[in-house]
């Protein structure tokens, strides 16, 4: 079976480089790296949180996060944290979160956490980003997987197609989109413009009348929750709202597992200003009834998870109040665009003036692999296909509340 080495030598858009390019038929800028796992995630935190404020990346590669989703998955058998650092000299110059995981029993490398990070990828110095090409991840790549004592096959899943503005050098040719692509809005540089460019009269008085409705039950205030274990408190909340009002819908529910829990308290218990999580709510009378928790990235925030309580105040629409309270914020605190991650969700379509394209790379290495990948290339077809079709997406969420029901209990 051919090394994935020899195929990743074009675009991931499928075709051909342009001449010029990046890692096209020049000499690998990887090679003269030196690769080192980590094997103590605890002592590595301080050089990579120096890292993360310079190099490119995600949120979803800070290390509050990946050591969160580490220490969640403790106790999980089928998955083995390897993460490398990649030096120049003495120098950090790009971080792998990596895992290899057990599926249909093949060894399977892929992004650390990649079930719940919205982006996936490296941590990565710009400079070396501007020089590495598709040809050169590979060739990397396949370093890592003799640290890793070989895998079956490969998923990178969820990954931008673009870095810092540059083309992403691990979304090799032949990868293909996820299930949706990422929505963002430009934020204005005031609130009065962005309020006039996004909301007629109407939507603004139909949102003035929404919260002085809702005041009448209770005290309206919006905060941002800094303390850790409030916040802790708070996102578990969240959680369980999000569950239940997935689970309503007959969605697929990625939040109802105990380690997902775990995961999120990690998250939400790192202190403010020690990770990019932020949390804010809609309080009325004293008690959450929407939330949402972001991620401070740069110049944008990322509107990662947000819910609401299905109660009297409902019909007050407390989860559009609050996303409209925070555009606001994000252009008062100099955000520039407003990230709302990956998603159909129709509010998205609503509010968003860009979507980026997410990818997936896979290739085998073994039958086994070939056989793992397979089955998940088909699920993930299985699912734009029915994304396709409201109709088919209405019958698919009604026999998803047909089989719970059967079974009585809700699966990740």
């Amino acid at each position: 079976m051919a090394n994935i080495a020899d195929i990743l030598d074009h675009s991931g858009h499928g075709g051909a480089r342009p001449a010029g390019a990046r890692g096209a038929g020049a000499a690998d800028c990887t090679g003269a790296l030196t690769l080192r796992p980590v094997e103590d995630l605890a002592a590595a935190g301080h050089a990579w949180q120096a890292f993360e404020k310079e190099a490119v990346g995600t949120p979803f590669q800070s290390y509050a996060w990946v050591s969160a989703w580490v220490k969640a998955n403790r106790d999980n058998g089928a998955m083995r944290p390897l993460i490398v650092f990649a030096y120049d000299g003495a120098r950090i110059v790009l971080i792998l979160p990596l895992a290899i995981t057990r599926v249909m029993g093949a060894r399977r490398l892929e992004w650390l956490g990649q079930r719940f990070s919205d982006y996936n990828g490296p941590l990565i110095e710009r400079h070396l980003l501007q020089k590495m090409g598709p040809a050169d991840a590979a060739r990397l790549m396949a370093r890592v997987r003799k640290l890793a004592g070989g895998a079956d096959c490969c998923l990178l899943a969820k990954q931008p197609e673009f870095l810092g503005g540059l083309p992403n050098p691990f979304v090799a040719p032949g990868s293909y989109p996820f299930t949706c692509a990422a929505h963002y809005v430009r934020l204005a540089a005031s609130w009065q413009d962005f309020e006039a460019a996004h909301m007629n009269g109407k939507s603004r008085r139909r949102l003035r009348e929404k919260e002085a409705k809702l005041s009448q039950i209770g005290e309206v205030e919006y905060v941002r929750i800094d303390d850790p274990q409030e916040r802790a408190l708070l996102v578990d909340e969240l959680v369980g709202w999000k569950v239940a009002q997935l689970v309503a819908r007959g969605d697929r529910v990625p939040f109802a597992d105990p380690v997902a829990r775990d995961f999120f308290n990690r998250v939400a218990r790192c202190a403010a200003g020690q990770g990019p999580a932020r949390l804010y709510a809609l309080k009325c009378g004293g008690r959450a009834v929407a939330m949402a928790l972001c991620f401070a990235d740069r110049k944008r925030l990322v509107y990662y998870l947000c819910g609401y309580e299905v109660s009297e105040v409902t019909r007050h629409s407390p989860g559009l109040l609050l996303l409209v309270h925070l555009f606001k914020v994000a252009i008062e605190e100099g955000f520039e665009v407003f990230d709302f991650s990956n998603g159909d969700e129709d509010y998205k379509d609503r509010w968003s003036d860009g979507a980026d394209n997410i990818m997936v790379t896979s290739r085998a290495f073994t039958p086994l692999g070939l056989l793992a990948l397979a089955g998940e290339r088909a699920k993930l077809e299985l699912i734009r296909a029915v994304k396709r079709s409201d109709k088919v997406a209405d019958l698919a969420r009604r026999l998803i509340r047909i089989g719970r029901g059967a079974t009585g209990g809700v699966k990740s």
